[in-house]
């Protein structure tokens, strides 16, 4: 007999998915104890600028949005945030990794001239893969 994993709190709905729930994108761009969810605050009245909650605060405190989530709303750009996290945030290495290879590749490809024993190779002279330095046949 094969027992089935038991997920606690499985049936209710991840924060990270409601349309309340906010990281701070200059210090975390994901999931943290401090995100805030945007439904419940106070505002300061001297300051005029609201003060969210925590959200696993608020998850924790039944009179707020609690365990069940009774204040959950799906967001409907889930799948962007999902295209934000994987995609737009590795742009970056993707685009030091491209950079990288194009300077490997630059230093395997080496154009001799006949003078200086160059050969040629697939029908374009000059090219040789013995590594010495060399510049580009003119025609």
């Amino acid at each position: 007999m094969c027992a089935s994993p038991i997920i606690k709190n499985g049936q209710f709905p991840a924060c990270k998915n409601c349309i309340h729930f906010s990281t701070d994108k200059l210090y975390y761009k994901y999931a943290t104890s401090l995100s805030k969810c945007k439904h419940f605050g106070e505002k300061d009245i001297i300051t005029d600028k609201i003060i969210y909650r925590y959200a696993d605060a608020c998850r924790s405190d039944e009179n707020l949005c609690g365990k069940e989530g009774s204040h959950y709303e799906q967001d409907p750009y889930v799948q962007w945030k999902w295209i934000e996290h994987k995609v737009l945030h590795a742009l970056p290495y993707a685009f030091l990794y491209g950079l990288f290879t194009l300077i490997i590749c630059a230093q395997l490809v080496i154009v001799r001239t006949p003078e200086q024993g160059g050969t040629t190779c697939a029908g374009v002279q000059g090219i040789t893969g013995d590594g010495l330095p060399s510049k580009v046949i003119p025609k």
